[in-house]
Order: structure tokens, then C-alpha cells, then sequence
């Protein structure tokens, strides 16, 4: 006899236990419905089926099948076609409106997302993320490796460009500018206070 591999929830596990127990008469239908949460008409109704099916009869009939809520395929193509040609740009819930205020297409925000991101117009949160974290990586690097360049080719110059930064503010000090035009106080050179005149 060849066995059937019968795939379960751990929701279905648990009822199988409890029906189980249930059979064997160590525990009350109430008591079982309390410890599933279903009433003690529906756990009586696991106990035909698990008598008739075995623990197969326990998993849901509806796995497998596609919801009874489920849009037609034809709306989802029309929704995803218009968005395309004229909302691509959009996020879904802005999309969601136009195709429900424009073109009298009544669907829901997230399953729009869902079709717009099988679709390849909406990348989901996650893949965005994943995108930026490989971009703050790579331009980390970048960075650090820049400015370690700029520090080897500057970084004889550092200490010229410093001694020439005070002379040029006297110059330009001397010249046009005042020390009330000035937002900054000119860099010293030496420890004591400096006074302008």
C-alpha cells in the first residue's frame, strides 16, 4: 500500500491531536472546541471527517484553489495595462484612484500592489531597501577611498596652505576689507589676542 504524503498546517497538526483525543475519549468535544477555538458542532464535524479521511480529512478543502474573492484575469490585465500607459509613474494607491475616479476600475490598493510589482512597475519596500543598502555600501567605499587619495596627494600641501592662509587675510584685510565686513575673525598666528586697527 503506497502512502500519501499529506502536507499540513501547524494550525491542522495541532487539530489532529486534539482530535485524536477527542476519539479516544479522553477529552470532551467543548473542552477541544475551547483549546482549537471552534465550537463543539465544528470539532464533531472534524471527528466524521478525520473517521472517514484521516488526518488528510482535517486540511483545509480550499488549498490548492484559488479564492473565491479573486478578481477575474481580465480586470487585472485592463488595471495593469492602463497604469502603464498612463500612470506608470504612480504609486498604487495614487494609481488606485485614478483607475477607480477615470476609468471605473474598482480594485483594491494592496492587490493593485501586488499586480503592479508582478508586473515590474513597483518595486515592494524590500527590494528598495536591498537597492539602497548596496548603494550606501558602494558609495561608502567610494568615499573612504577618495578621501584617502585626497589625503596622500594634499597632504604635503596641508601645512602651506595654512601658512598661506593668514597672509592672504592680512592682504586682504589691508585692502578692502574691514573687520566689520568681515563675518569671521582672521586666523592667528600667534597665542595672544589680536586687535585690528
Amino acid at each position: 500500500m503506497a502512502l500519501e504524503l499529506v502536507t499540513m498546517s501547524t494550525r491542522e497538526i495541532d487539530r489532529v491531536d486534539v482530535v485524536r483525543r477527542v476519539l479516544e475519549h479522553s477529552l470532551t468535544k467543548a473542552k477541544a472546541g475551547e483549546l482549537v477555538g471552534l465550537s463543539a458542532r465544528q470539532v464533531h464535524r472534524l471527528c466524521v471527517r478525520y473517521a472517514q479521511h484521516g488526518p488528510a480529512g482535517l486540511v483545509s478543502l480550499q488549498r490548492g484553489r484559488p479564492s473565491n474573492h479573486r478578481l477575474p484575469d481580465d480586470v487585472r490585465e485592463r488595471a495593469v495595462a492602463i497604469v502603464r500607459e498612463h500612470y506608470a509613474d504612480f504609486g498604487p494607491t495614487l494609481a488606485r484612484e485614478k483607475l477607480l475616479d477615470l476609468h471605473d476600475v474598482r480594485v483594491g490598493r494592496e492587490t493593485l500592489r501586488k499586480w503592479l510589482a508582478a508586473a515590474g512597475l513597483w518595486t515592494t519596500r524590500r527590494e528598495r531597501a536591498a537597492r539602497s543598502t548596496s548603494r550606501g555600501i558602494a558609495g561608502t567605499a567610494w568615499a573612504s577611498s577618495s578621501r584617502s587619495t585626497d589625503a596622500i596627494t594634499n597632504g604635503s600641501s596641508a601645512a602651506a596652505f595654512g601658512a598661506r592662509s593668514s597672509s592672504t587675510w592680512t592682504t586682504r584685510l589691508g585692502g578692502s576689507w574691514s573687520s566689520d565686513s568681515c563675518p569671521r575673525s582672521p586666523p592667528s598666528t600667534t597665542s595672544g589676542p589680536r586687535s585690528h586697527t
